[in-house]
């Protein structure tokens, strides 16, 4: 290959695989959803609106996990859907995921993804939490305890949920 064949398509070949360099505006997550609280088996929607978003890959990822590429999921769950709203006038798009039924294995953070490049991202981070009712450890809740009269006693409950649970005390 001579050099000039050799330059050529070098530069074609980066023109190709970093499209996003071009562009003179960097984008702009100029929009996430709020941490969203939800029961399992509701519904819940994300949405993240990116600004100059060109032709750049936008994705939504969970604990790093790709779970979509522009409109495109990479998973096969039937719960989880993508949608991509355009206005190429304004040169913004909304990538909204849908997660139906919702299950305890979907809580946690999601992450709005725009890939600048093959080294760069930009991201903001949303958080699902899912309510469960509060549960009483009973490893680490004693069902008894024996003190002799007069001698003080502490008494204590570990118990778990979500929203954090507030313990009462009721003497019977």
């Amino acid at each position: 290959m001579t050099p000039l064949v050799s330059v050529t398509f070098m530069l074609v070949a980066i023109l190709l695989l970093l499209p996003n360099v071009l562009y003179t505006e960097q984008p702009v997550i100029s929009h996430i959803s709020n941490d969203v609280v939800a029961n399992v088996g509701e519904d819940v929607q994300f949405n993240c609106t990116v600004e100059n978003v060109g032709r750049m890959s936008v994705s939504w990822a969970k604990r790093s996990v790709v779970l979509s590429m522009r409109n495109i999921l990479s998973l096969s769950d039937p719960r989880y859907t993508i949608t991509e709203t355009r206005d190429d006038v304004a040169d913004n798009a909304t990538y909204s995921l849908k997660i139906t039924k919702i299950e305890a294995s979907d809580m946690g953070p999601y992450e709005c993804q725009v890939i600048v490049s093959a080294t760069d991202k930009i991201t903001k981070k949303l958080n699902l939490s899912i309510k469960h009712p509060p549960i009483i450890s009973e490893e680490r809740t004693p069902k008894s305890k024996l003190v002799t009269e007069g001698q003080n006693l502490e008494v204590s409950c570990y118990a778990e949920g979500f929203p954090q649970p507030i313990i009462y005390w009721k003497r019977e």
